[in-house]
């Protein structure tokens, strides 16, 4: 997996060029990672984007999952609605109380295609204490 980093932005509204600050960077090497943390991220920004360039472990099936946590917290605190759909069965649905949220499924590529998939995830007025936090993928 390659994360191109985390950006942070002060803008509010439409998106506009030059608006985004990488804040971080992590490259992993051809055996993958299980987790990846970001720290010391600063709290004096709007909003932050995770975008990552992925691929999954599976050699044949490349729609895979990734989960994100925050500040090391693994309790079963979180909560998330879904919904997609293949073009003919739309399928919607929540998972409160759970140790972590789901990015949502995605192509991940495979191993054996040499293929890479990719994501963008916007965590919006993440320093605002008083909100809970709204993830967007």
């Amino acid at each position: 997996m390659i994360l191109p980093g985390i950006f942070a932005s002060q803008i509010t509204g439409h998106l506009a060029n030059n608006n985004f600050i990488s804040l971080q960077t992590v490259n992993v090497g051809s055996g993958g990672a299980g987790s990846i943390t970001f720290s010391s991220i600063p709290n004096t920004y709007t909003h932050l984007q995770i975008r990552g360039i992925v691929q999954t472990n599976r050699a044949t099936y490349g729609i895979d999952e990734g989960y994100l946590t925050f500040n090391g917290d693994s309790g079963s605190n979180y909560a998330y609605h879904y919904m997609y759909g293949d073009g003919s069965s739309p399928t919607a649905g929540a998972a409160p109380s759970v140790a972590r949220i789901a990015t949502g499924s995605g192509n991940f590529g495979t191993t054996t295609g040499g293929t890479f998939g990719g994501f963008i995830c916007d965590i919006l007025d993440y320093a605002n204490t008083n909100k809970n936090k709204l993830f967007a993928r």
